[in-house]
């Protein structure tokens, strides 16, 4: 008993916004919205081609793989470009950790900005119908 409570708290702990997963800020649907709200930038890791069928509106779409792949379309350059003198970025994917790793190969490059990560990602947003670019 007491492993099934000290289980299911630790799986409460890993969802609640704000949690710091090895050092990556974690946020969920309406911290991210506020963000957009506030002008932060967008970072849509996936591909083009889902990209292209629905991505959170204002999105830059850098689709990352792992580090180093010649596929990856989140080079440092594009990063910087994207970002600008924005002091805020959120990665997104699809719910996976394609954007959890695309953060964390910012952080290498040495991306200043507050980065977050929408760890849940485009299918809940789209599922709770949010501002989605068709």
């Amino acid at each position: 008993m007491l492993r099934i409570i000290s289980s299911f708290v630790g799986l409460l702990i890993s969802v609640l916004p704000g949690h710091a997963e090895d050092d990556v800020n974690i946020i969920d649907i309406v911290q991210t919205d506020r963000l957009l709200q506030d002008g932060a930038v967008f970072i849509d890791n996936r591909l083009e081609q889902k990209f292209f069928l629905g991505h959170i509106k204002g999105a830059v779409n850098l689709p990352f793989f792992v580090e180093n792949d010649p596929g990856n379309k989140m080079t440092r350059e594009n990063l910087f470009k994207a970002i600008g003198d924005k002091e805020t970025v959120v990665f997104y994917c699809t719910g996976n950790q394609r954007a959890y790793h695309a953060l964390k190969q910012a952080k290498q490059w040495g991306v200043s900005a507050e980065m977050y990560w929408y760890k849940n990602g485009f299918e809940e947003w789209k599922m709770l119908k949010k501002k989605i670019v068709d």
